[in-house]
């Protein structure tokens, strides 16, 4: 792909060049999506390489930029705001320039360009200035027009009208009509357009670089803001008057119809020309093939705006009806590819009501289904309404299939899981009896996420497949996308990394394929869930920020919620209470959900609020009597057993216990492939076992859970499950101590490398204890059985109640009795528990 090219490229020069290379980007609020694309890669991949990247934008940043800006403030880039000019700087401006800089010199130009560098130059009095500015691509206004920063559309303004006033009156009319026409100047367009003869539209261009407006080869404008501001004056009507003979002259030129670039400004003209039906409607049919033309090229964000343009020209053309539904359908189509949710949402809840007057149930059909894969709560009632109501107009076939499957969606993220199946089963049926691969495909998503018994796993990854093969079928990227995200999540927790590792690979082919914002966010996602996983928490924390800035330009909040849950992960597994984004106690009342309410309470154990963990655990409890099992609820199950031992609940405990279970047949790990994966699930087992005062077993579950996370290269889990069970060997088995060190020993120095002080001080202290258990044990008198023995008598148990507790006869436990009562100087049962103190609990 180009931008890996782009990467190697630079990051060869940048290791062959002495002193380090500096790659200068300016004006990054107007870039397109390709260049940010390219900067967020080498923000990641070309750190620590001899390659400064300096990029300038306006202050605020204004368009697509913003986003990349606020990154880069919060990551590794150095910021520094620059204000305007002063009189100093001036002077020592116009001196380098050749000017004499006087103070009168200096104060006229510094009123003038108002302290912007970009006006300088054109701010020196006519016949004073030098050359002008150097020749090069004219710029092109970004989506935040003329005015940036306060006072440069004043000073362009300014500039302009003293620059016009230098030509005469018939050269002011063709250079503002050219203005018009676009930053380069087309000479015999101008000339067509304006209705002036060729030797005045070049006298007209001579004037205007004379003044400072234009320069040449091929002629164009200075900058931008000049033309706006050229353009600014020109009368309304007059306006649309050449506008309108532009988009003429342009349609009539002879040459290739597709040509680069031409439906677009055949369309911008039509649009700006005088209002008429007749006019606006061939301005939104030059839209259309504008759009057309940005999709081959997958320029989708562009793609949008000219159908979003089509749409709006077609309302003004009037009346509303199915011509305008087919319209705004075909805009939220483009806006969701673009990843721009709340717009597509927006089109699709107008052409449904269209659909729905006109009697059209195929076109309220469309619009339930243009969304795909998105359930963020404001999408959630739309959809759902637009869905019943296809339905209810007797949708029927594949069509019929499609919307089952989008209201078992919808109905399965808001937790109804019996609706879900139900939607989800008919959609299945009736996709089989059709036949047909769309429905196939989205019934599969349905029953995907209803899916949600542990034994249901090879049944997810086998749909995953499904979805993978029928959306290859329809070239259907998005399809492709989900199916692989199941076999990734279904794959960790199968213990099948080769699968995880295709998927994975899969995607990132999409993602460069197709250049697709909701692609590119799953593929960040399934790496961020990786790295933070495999302990590579900076990293993955990089590309969490990264998938968060996609998912707030998305205006998807469930998307953006991946990223906080994921950030809210990380700092649970370091034990870091100094990385704590306390916003999560924000998201928690706004959104009472038990997933995000069980993350907080283990937040505020982190923080030592036990107080607050232990209400937000009250409020959890209940669960574990009554369970709500939905596609979440494993979820919640992962990360109960942290609350349940803190608060030392053997009951809450041994439910807990037992919803766990299921899951420790599978040897991977737990979670899911748009948030994070939690480890193998015998850790968290095997905690709720040791609380529930099963021992033994919670030793068993905890050492297989050791055993799967060092096969799938879970490192951070691998310290917590080892500390876990250290903690458990010195708690039940004072005679594993030694291992109980090690355990303690390894953990530690793993936690240490991977950057986790809250485990890592556990594991000191764990180790602590372990050694002074081996110090008591090395200066105990008796043997490990008669301690055990021991143990018991103090317990207040006869020996036929020991000998049955430990398995042997009584003359054996009379015989060891003897032998402690001995060696410690006893005289007697009564002795000895005075010398070995009271009964432990």
């Amino acid at each position: 792909m180009l931008a890996d090219a782009a990467e190697a490229l630079l990051e060869t020069a940048a290791a062959l060049h002495v002193p380090p290379l500096v790659l200068a980007l300016e004006d990054l609020h107007w870039a397109d999506a390709g260049t940010l694309d390219l900067l967020r890669e080498l923000a990641r991949d070309l750190a620590g390489t001899p390659l400064l990247v300096l990029g300038t934008h306006r202050d605020p940043p204004a368009g697509a930029a913003t986003a990349l800006v606020e990154t880069a403030r919060s990551e590794r880039a150095e910021t520094v705001a620059l204000g305007p000019l002063g009189l100093a700087d001036v002077r020592r401006y116009l001196a380098a320039r050749g000017h004499d800089g006087v103070r009168a010199d200096a104060d006229r130009v510094l009123a003038r360009s108002h302290g912007l560098p970009l006006l300088l130059e054109a701010a020196v009095a006519p016949g004073d200035a030098a050359d002008g500015p150097a020749d090069g691509p004219a710029s092109t206004p970004g989506p935040d027009g003329p005015d940036g920063p306060d006072g440069i559309g004043d000073a362009a303004a300014g500039f302009v009208a003293g620059a016009l006033d230098r030509l005469v009156p018939a050269q002011v009319g063709i250079v503002r009509a050219a203005a018009l026409l676009g930053p380069v100047i087309d000479p015999a367009l101008v000339a067509e357009v304006s209705g002036e003869t060729p030797v005045a539209v070049a006298a007209a261009v001579d004037g205007g670089v004379r003044a400072g407006l234009l320069r040449g080869g091929p002629p164009r404008f200075a900058h931008a803001l000049w033309q706006d501001a050229v353009a600014a004056g020109v009368p309304p009507v007059r306006g649309q008057e050449l506008h309108a003979r532009a988009a003429a002259a342009i349609a009539a030129r002879p040459g290739a119809p597709g040509a680069p670039g031409r439906a677009a400004r055949i369309a911008h003209h039509l649009h700006s020309a005088a209002p008429a039906p007749a006019t606006l409607r061939e301005a939104a049919a030059w839209s259309r093939r504008a759009a057309d033309e940005a999709t081959r090229a997958l320029a989708h964000p562009e793609a949008a705006t000219h159908l979003g343009r089509a749409a709006r020209a077609l309302e003004l053309a009037g009346p509303p009806g199915v011509e305008l539904a087919e319209a705004l359908l075909a805009a939220a189509r483009a806006d969701y590819l673009a990843g721009r949710y709340p717009a597509a949402l927006a089109g699709c809840r107008r052409a449904g009501g269209l659909g729905a007057r006109a009697g059209r149930r195929d076109l309220v059909a469309a619009a339930a289904l243009a969304l795909q894969g998105v359930t963020f709560s404001e999408a959630r009632p739309v959809i759902t309404e637009l869905a019943r109501t296809a339905l209810e107009l007797g949708a029927e076939g594949a069509v019929e299939s499609r919307l089952h499957a989008q209201l078992a969606t919808m109905a399965a993220d808001l937790g109804d899981v019996a609706d879900a199946a139900r939607h989800a089963a008919r959609a299945m049926e009736t996709a089989r009896a059709v036949g047909d691969p769309r429905a196939l495909l989205e019934a599969a998503r349905a029953e995907e996420i209803t899916a949600i018994e542990p034994w249901q796993v090879p049944r997810r990854l086998a749909l995953g497949e499904l979805a993978v093969v029928q959306a290859t079928r329809l070239d259907d990227p998005i399809g492709a996308v989900l199916g692989h995200e199941w076999r990734i999540t279904a794959g960790f927790l199968l213990g099948r990394l080769d699968v995880v590792d295709d998927a994975t690979t899969s995607l990132g082919e999409i993602a460069d394929r197709t250049r697709l914002p909701l692609a590119r966010w799953h593929l960040l996602r399934v790496r961020a869930a990786r790295a933070t996983f495999e302990g590579r928490f900076e990293e993955a924390l990089a590309i969490n920020t990264e998938a968060l800035t996609l998912a707030l330009a998305s205006g998807d909040t469930t998307a953006a919620g991946m990223s906080q849950a994921l950030l809210t992960h990380v700092t649970l597994l370091r034990g870091d209470p100094d990385r704590v984004d306390h916003t999560l106690i924000e998201v928690a009342a706004r959104v009472p959900m038990p997933l995000i309410q069980v993350a907080l309470a283990r937040q505020y154990l982190l923080l030592g609020d036990r107080a607050a963990a232990r209400a937000g655990y009250e409020q959890l409890r209940p669960l574990l009597d009554h369970p709500h099992r939905d596609y979440r609820w494993g979820g919640v199950l992962v990360q109960l057993g942290d609350l349940v031992e803190a608060f030392d609940d053997p009951a809450g405990a041994a439910l807990l216990a037992r919803e766990l279970h299921p899951y420790t047949r599978w040897p991977g790990a737990a979670g899911n492939a748009t948030a994070y994966f939690t480890g193998h699930v015998g850790q968290q087992y095997g905690v709720a076992l040791a609380v529930a005062g099963r021992p033994v077993e919670a030793r068993a579950a905890l050492a297989a859970a050791v055993r799967h996370d060092l096969a799938l290269g879970g490192r951070p889990h691998v310290a917590l499950t080892r500390l876990d069970l250290a903690a458990l060997l010195l708690r039940t088995a004072p005679e594993a101590a030694a291992e109980a060190a090690t355990l303690a020993r390894d953990a530690g120095e793993q936690a240490r490398r991977l950057g986790m002080p809250g485990p890592a001080a556990r594991a000191d202290a764990l180790l602590a204890r372990a050694e002074a258990a081996l110090v008591a044990r090395d200066t105990d008198p008796l043997s490990r059985r008669e301690r055990e023995v021991a143990d018991l008598v103090v317990r207040a148990l006869s020996n036929r109640q020991i000998a049955a507790r430990l398995v042997l006869s009584e003359r054996t436990v009379e015989s060891h009795v003897r032998s402690i009562l001995a060696k410690l100087g006893c005289g007697n049962r009564t002795e000895l528990v005075v010398r070995l103190g009271s009964p432990q609990p």
